[in-house]
């Protein structure tokens, strides 16, 4: 192959032989179970093809996958340079694999077909690693699988071995052969750059959450000395794929054997396993247990259960004689039952729930299946909890502060009134909602004031609890709207003191008013407002119980609260404490049980108790449920401006 070398040309000669010495490295693939003698170095015909070729190969090895295909036109100019160049066939074979991973099949084979059927070598294993990505991408894992198994560990380039690994690990995927896709991953993991590491085992974790529970644990099993630093982050993204199936199975035998053999691989899932593990299936109580079920995943979610939190800490503390245990739902609606059943075993007899409105149903369902007594917090707005003999209803119900708020701006001269923190459920937008309202709103994901325009919202209302008050008062100068403040929302009640409160209602107003609020909120004047105002906007604002909230002199029932330097409570926080100052009272008359008898009698004591229960509340003047399973409320509205 190439032109001898003479005494005249020595040094380009040896330019020769160092281009020989890297073409042999670099593109030549060891075929000796193709052949039996042993592969020879691909050569140009000439110093100047050597040369030419190696700039290109060297660029396309250095590409990305769109770039690659860009390249053809070169590779085209190169063999139409050198006809006849031994390098022709690696050249078109080079072109194959850019329209292959440019999406052109059919040319890519066309390209690689002569290859294919050459002797041994660069070129033809090329060919072989095209045909066998063509067979994969068209539906046919396992001929490819066939084809390009004897490539393994056979090419040195580190592109081509790269595509061969990727491409052998989703033929495996395709073919449902875990066990060998899980093979395959790991070699390509090792085998791949270590400046494509991190990307490519990003791939991998993402393959590795569509495998079955029976190839991961295998590989567990099977690798036990892994070292590196990313084969042990793969293992890791195996333990936890594990613990996933575990949970959605309620598979307690894999959740022990992942705790007994893996717990070091866990991490975090270490302890959903370990829950898991104990057997959520049993069902026992524990005297004085409540439990409480939070909402993640959300910023709305997460921040009512941090308030949620800090009103059932305050109720359950130091003194209340009551034991908490605490679960989330981990954002997903299908792990609510799981969430709920590890609550049942861990001895709750009362069980504090409904920060997300996807929460009520299951809540209900175990209600009425096994007769555990329930606390809602979210508004029931089905009334289911009435039919439910142990659903006890601690939340708002809509029509009480929305509602009549609702009123209020209808009888003022609203037409379309628009929710803002309702449904809790984070995205939804609900039109023609229920209590007078035309137009339900998440907090996290409020239209602009173009669409509300459109949709002729003349009226705002923060229902209650939301964080969105500051949103809502833009939006209400914005469109001259309304606006209705619901029980605790952060505009009438942050940061202390009836000076205070007026100033956010003034600020709220935004039109000239002057609003001064008493410390019961029955004094609200108005004066000041600027004449020549076409639309001066409506405030209006709910109460009950301590709410709205001031701090000089404060309500009786929040001196403790406010003397520990703590800025006003939310509406979430005072709900909460309320349903657990209660709960806590009744779990105290549930005894210790673990047979279904003994069970079933504690939580009739519990559901009992609760019905009876009584304490001061900051949500309501009442003391305690009424017949209905509901804590009463008295909620007066009032309004400041006028349309």
């Amino acid at each position: 192959m190439g032109q001898a070398c003479t005494l005249s040309g020595e040094g380009r000669c040896a330019s020769r032989r160092v281009l020989a010495i890297l073409l042999a490295t670099i593109l030549t693939a060891c075929s000796a179970s193709q052949s039996k003698a042993p592969p020879a170095p691909t050569l140009g015909a000439t110093a100047a093809s050597e040369r030419e070729f190696l700039a290109l190969r060297e660029w396309f090895a250095s590409s990305s996958a769109s770039e690659r295909a860009a390249l053809d036109e070169k590779f085209a100019t190169f063999c139409a340079r050198y006809p006849g160049d031994p390098l022709g066939p690696v050249a078109r074979a080079l072109r194959a694999l850019g329209s292959l991973e440019g999406g052109e099949i059919g040319r890519a084979t066309s390209l690689a077909a002569d290859a294919l059927a050459g002797p041994p070598g660069t070129a033809r294993d090329l060919a072989i690693l095209v045909f066998g990505a063509a067979e994969r991408r068209s539906g046919r894992p396992r001929d490819a699988l066939v084809r390009l198994k004897p490539l393994l560990h056979k090419l040195i380039d580190p592109f081509a071995t790269a595509m061969l690994d990727e491409e052998l690990t989703r033929a495996a995927m395709a073919d449902d052969d875990g066990a060998a896709a899980v093979r395959f991953m790991t070699i390509w993991l090792d085998e791949v750059s270590k400046s494509e590491r991190p990307r490519v085992l990003e791939v991998i974790v993402a393959l590795i959450g569509e495998l079955s529970a029976e190839p991961l644990l295998a590989a567990l099993e099977r690798e036990v000395t892994a070292s590196d630093a990313y084969l042990v982050r793969m293992r890791k993204a195996m333990a936890r794929r594990l613990a996933e199936i575990a949970r959605d199975r309620s598979d307690v035998a894999l959740a022990r054997k992942l705790l007994a053999r893996h717990e070091a691989l866990l991490g975090a899932e270490g302890e959903g396993v370990a829950r898991l593990a104990a057997d959520t299936s049993r069902e026992r109580v524990i005297e004085g247990t409540v439990g409480l079920l939070l909402a993640v995943g959300t910023v709305d979610a997460e921040h009512r259960s941090a308030e949620v939190v800090a009103g059932v800490s305050l109720a359950l503390g130091v003194g209340s004689g009551a034991r908490l245990v605490v679960r989330d739902d981990r954002g997903r609606p299908s792990e609510i039952d799981a969430a709920l059943a590890e609550l049942v075993a861990d001895g709750a007899a009362i069980i504090v729930i409904g920060i997300d409105a996807r929460h009520l149903p299951p809540a209900l369902r175990l209600s009425r299946e096994n007769g555990v007594p329930v606390v809602l917090l979210a508004p029931d707005t089905e009334a289911s909890q009435r039919s439910s003999p142990r659903v006890f209803l601690a939340g708002m119900e809509p029509a009480l502060s929305t509602g009549m708020l609702a009123a209020r701006m209808r009888e003022r001269g609203a037409r379309v009134v628009a929710a803002l923190g309702s449904p809790m459920l984070d995205g939804v937008t609900v039109r023609g909602g229920s209590n007078g309202v035309g137009l339900e709103l998440n907090c996290a994901r409020i239209p602009p004031t173009a669409e509300l325009r459109r949709e002729n919202v003349d009226a705002l209302i923060v229902v209650d609890g939301a964080p969105c008050a500051t949103a809502a008062r833009v939006l209400a100068r914005e469109l001259g709207a309304q606006l209705a403040i619901g029980l605790g929302a952060d505009l009438a009640m942050r940061h202390g003191g009836s000076r205070a409160l007026s100033h956010r209602a003034n600020a709220a107003l935004g039109n000239g008013a002057t609003v001064t609020v008493g410390h019961d909120a029955e004094h609200a004047v108005v004066r000041g407002v600027r004449r020549g105002l076409a639309t001066p906007t409506m405030l209006s604002w709910a109460s009950a119980g301590v709410f709205p909230v001031v701090e000089a002199p404060p309500e009786p029932r929040l001196v403790d609260w406010f003397a520990s330097g703590r800025d006003a409570p939310s509406w979430w926080t005072a709900v909460a404490r309320d349903a657990a100052v209660l709960a806590g009272a009744a779990a105290r008359h549930a005894k210790s049980a673990e047979s279904a008898d003994a069970v079933a009698a504690s939580r009739l004591a519990a559901a009992e108790a609760l019905a009876t229960a009584t304490s001061a509340l900051w949500t309501s003047d009442a003391t305690g449920f009424d017949s209905d399973r509901r804590i009463p409320r008295a909620v007066s509205i009032h309004s400041a401006g006028s349309r």
